[in-house]
């Protein structure tokens, strides 16, 4: 399985993508939203993993890219901000698990496990209607 992980600290980055890579998975990591939306026209990730704020950017456009262009794709966000504590305005982020900061890495992992074991990726192209029509 293969995960995005959009993060520009270094450190926190390559913390992640070593867990996440100890733990199976292929993780291909960059800094910015335009690396990654340059990743997403060449491949496809069942996990992404965002860091709501990246340096001059926040990721809810690449979230709400996600969600349009690749429906299938799980999200999670991590943020270190209180703005979303407890919750409040997270249906904004456009994500299925958010992670404030800190938080066990190991926690993280488990959360992309799971999202791999309940995911819904067949082998058949998402949100295309694959019914013949008789002539």
């Amino acid at each position: 399985m293969r995960t995005l992980l959009v993060e520009d600290d270094l450190s926190t980055a390559h913390s992640i993508a070593t867990q996440v890579e100890a733990a199976g998975y292929i993780c291909d990591v960059v800094g910015t939203t335009a690396e990654a939306h340059e990743l997403l026209r060449r491949a496809t990730y069942r996990v992404a993993i965002l860091d709501h704020y990246l340096q001059g950017e926040t990721s809810l456009f690449l979230a709400s890219h996600l969600r349009l262009r690749h429906p299938r794709t799980k999200i999670i966000t991590i943020t270190g901000s209180a703005l979303f504590a407890n919750g409040y305005g997270i249906d904004r982020l456009s994500c299925d698990f958010l992670f404030r900061k800190p938080f066990q890495v190991s926690d993280l992992v488990e959360i992309v496990k799971y999202l791999d074991a309940t995911s819904d990726w067949t082998d058949k192209p998402a949100n295309r209607n694959t019914s013949a029509i008789a002539m």
